[in-house]
């Protein structure tokens, strides 16, 4: 089944709904936490679909969480 790019998401405006940087999902990508739909082989850019949301998701709560536990985790006394 060929790909229906009208049913895509820029790398900008999937970056606008997580409240995250492009550079953010770059390095994401990177890591091996998400990988785009589609990758222009033309200009590079880069292009998501829902599917990618639910990853992408956990990955955003996981980081905020552990960003909150060493917020609020007991300091080690000396």
């Amino acid at each position: 089944m060929p790909l229906d790019k009208s049913k895509l998401f820029s790398i900008g405006d999937v970056a606008g709904l997580f409240n995250l940087s492009t550079g953010t999902l770059r390095h994401y990508e990177t890591l091996g936490l998400i990988t785009p739909e589609y990758t222009d082989p033309d200009t590079g850019y880069r292009y998501y679909s829902v599917r990618q949301f639910e990853p992408l998701a956990l990955s955003v709560h996981a980081e905020y969480a552990a960003r909150l536990d060493r917020r609020f985790s007991p300091k080690p006394r000396c």
